[in-house]
């Protein structure tokens, strides 16, 4: 993998980032198992599709997807490397040529950047801001974790699960109630990146603004790296302290998000 900069104008570059077969190589073989596992095909029990039939018929398009993505992935991990700060996407550049996904192996892909200029913020002891307290009842409490288990959980069957796996919880409907039962817990990165990479598959979809929504900074940041298009990251906060709040806000913005930040305030 080669990544070279090109300042065009004042605040504008080109970041050229070219990728090889050992770079994607992997992932392309992992996504085309995915499918011989997944692929319905007349003439072929579940999971007994010939490799050869799998290449020809997603091949090409899983070639570009996963090399679009090392190609995003490395140009990202760039700009973070390089502390270059930038404002809105990091998006396909007009000077961006074709690509042979038939007999090509080594693709070269170019993204254009608008660098944000400085800006400094000074604050003094003449600045004040409101406090408040908030209490958490028992009641906010509940519907916090009702709320966390419908989002990240799904139904198991297992004679034995630890603490990180899953939660015991009580299921009632009304006409039935079953205790001691389990949700398991998802993996969060990899769901968020399954959940992008199916929304990016589809161009009219893909355009919509897209809000990425996790209590995990890692679940976050995967979301980041991988949608396409302007997105919203709900939410970071001062819970974790203020250089690492600073932190991930300043990553954000070098993803070209937005962000819901939560204010929790103390009276003094």
């Amino acid at each position: 993998m080669n990544i070279v900069r090109e300042q065009r104008e004042q605040n504008n570059s080109l970041i050229k980032v070219t990728v090889g077969e050992k770079d994607y190589g992997d992932a392309v073989e992992k996504s085309l198992r995915e499918y011989k596992r997944k692929a319905n095909i007349p003439g072929f029990r579940p999971g007994m599709v010939p490799m050869g039939v799998i290449k020809k018929m997603y091949g090409k398009g899983v070639l570009a997807e996963q090399a679009y993505r090392q190609a995003s992935e490395a140009a990202f991990n760039y700009l973070q490397e390089q502390k270059i700060d930038y404002v809105g996407d990091v998006i396909p550049s007009e000077e961006q040529g074709d690509f042979d996904f038939e007999n090509g192996t080594e693709f070269e892909f170019i993204f254009e950047i608008g660098e944000a200029p400085e800006v400094k913020l000074e604050l003094s002891a003449k600045d004040k801001m409101t406090y408040y307290t908030i209490k958490v009842d028992k009641k906010m409490h509940d519907d916090y974790r009702s709320n966390f288990l419908r989002r990240f959980g799904r139904l198991v069957d297992t004679d034995k699960v630890t603490a990180d796996e899953a939660l015991e919880v009580t299921l009632d409907n009304g006409d039935m109630k079953i205790e001691g039962a389990y949700v398991g817990l998802i993996d969060g990165p990899e769901a968020m990146r399954d959940f992008l990479n199916l929304m990016g598959s589809e161009p009219e979809i893909a355009a919509v603004p897209v809000m990425i929504d996790s209590s995990k900074w890692e679940v976050l940041e995967t979301g980041l790296r991988v949608v396409q298009g302007k997105s919203v990251v709900n939410s970071i906060s001062l819970k974790e302290g203020e250089q690492e709040f600073l932190h991930r806000a300043r990553l954000i913005r070098r993803y070209g998000a937005a962000a819901v930040v939560m204010l929790s305030l103390i009276h003094i």
